[in-house]
């Protein structure tokens, strides 16, 4: 898209598709970690956990529609469908952490592969037949999470509904736990929907495809880490301490994105469009920052998998809270009225905020190991 079109309509695609985002982690409240986790743990019913994924599947509706009422205005057309989306997706979300309960993995890695697929066709639609509006746009998108939710519901249909229940449930808990995580994935990804605002507010369209597509690009290599994250989880919860394993991972990761930066910094002054096009000249600045900050990213990754597995949610939430502090504060501490901030400046607010969130979250993991853990990660006593 970005090539056939420019980085102005695919800017839009992306601030979109990180609005949609935004809606669902509003609207799941956290539940997909803490249903997966409740219900693992014996704390929860399976039969349970389907209850309370409709309900909260269902506020997607209103939450869809005031982010992209607060985005884009009133559009009652792109309201519904924004709101039926976010339904989708926060149904989705659920549905899919329960998958885990299986012990196919294959099932899960289907289930979670399967709206990124049905993105594809939908971006050959957009270039094959110019479909480049946001209403035809939000149609495909409502479509691509329909089919996820339906598909991630049928193979949670067929997992075993009478899990035995070894605690009393503890709803209070479940969701406390919830809105932990909850807040952490809707601060990660308020960040990027503000960065975007800021590129589009400062360089109009270009200047948020610039951004926009700068960041995808970043996340290519943390991919394999997104779809692993929930397996590493599953396998933290059986054991009583984090593995070496997963510490000499969380380094070659962090390594691999530094080096990965210096490739990009050199191929840069070569072409610093990328190959993308002369409109994406630059890109290589914006890209080596944003890698440099997907390291920082590796940290808070994995240092989220600790936290959700010790019932510290709190720790990775606190982390991304001072990431959106520190890019508000530089948004603010340099805002110039003659002259707007360079996507270059936006880039180093970003690397700047990511490293600082780690350092939040190493100094709340400081804190915290005053208190005792239990030896069991299951037994819900922290």
């Amino acid at each position: 898209m970005g090539i056939a079109f420019g980085p102005a309509l695919q800017g839009q695609f992306n601030q979109l598709k990180s609005l949609i985002d935004l809606a669902i982690a509003l609207a799941a409240m956290g539940m997909p970690q803490a249903l997966y986790i409740y219900v693992q743990s014996g704390r929860i019913s399976m039969n349970q956990a389907w209850r309370i994924s409709l309900g909260v599947g269902g506020l997607g509706l209103g939450t869809g529609a005031v982010v992209m009422l607060w985005s884009m205005g009133a559009n009652p057309a792109l309201l519904a469908l924004t709101g039926a989306t976010v339904v989708a997706g926060c149904l989705h979300a659920q549905w899919r952490a329960l998958v885990l309960l299986s012990p196919q993995t294959i099932l899960f890695n289907l289930v979670t592969v399967t709206p990124q697929l049905l993105l594809l066709p939908l971006a050959a639609w957009v270039v094959l037949f110019a479909k480049t509006s946001l209403l035809a746009l939000s149609s495909a998108m409502f479509l691509v999470w329909v089919t996820a939710a339906v598909s991630a519901g049928l193979v949670v249909a067929k997992l075993p509904t009478e899990t035995s229940v070894r605690f009393a449930p503890q709803l209070r808990a479940l969701f406390a736990h919830g809105l932990s995580t909850g807040l952490t994935a809707v601060f990660a990804i308020l960040a990027t929907v503000l960065l975007q605002k800021a590129a589009q507010q400062s360089t109009g369209n270009t200047g948020l495809g610039l951004i926009s597509m700068a960041l995808l690009l970043a996340q290519i290599p943390l991919t394999p880490l997104n779809y692993a994250l929930p397996l590493l989880l599953r396998n933290r919860l059986a054991q009583a301490k984090t593995s070496n394993h997963q510490h000499k991972a969380a380094l070659i990761s962090t390594l691999s994105m530094v080096m990965l930066a210096g490739v990009v910094w050199g191929l840069g002054h070569i072409r610093s469009d990328m190959w993308l096009g002369a409109a994406y000249s630059g890109l290589h600045v914006l890209l080596t920052m944003f890698l440099v900050a997907g390291a920082a990213e590796v940290a808070l990754r994995f240092g989220s998998i600790e936290a959700q597995a010790t019932l510290k949610p709190w720790k990775i939430a606190v982390a991304e809270g001072i990431r959106i502090c520190t890019l508000t504060g530089l948004w603010f501490a340099t805002l110039d009225q003659k002259s707007a901030h360079t996507l270059p400046q936006l880039a180093a607010g970003w690397l700047i905020a990511s490293i600082m969130a780690v350092v939040a979250l190493k100094v709340c993991t400081f804190f915290s190991r005053r208190n005792v853990t239990p030896k069991d990660p299951t037994s819900f006593t922290s």
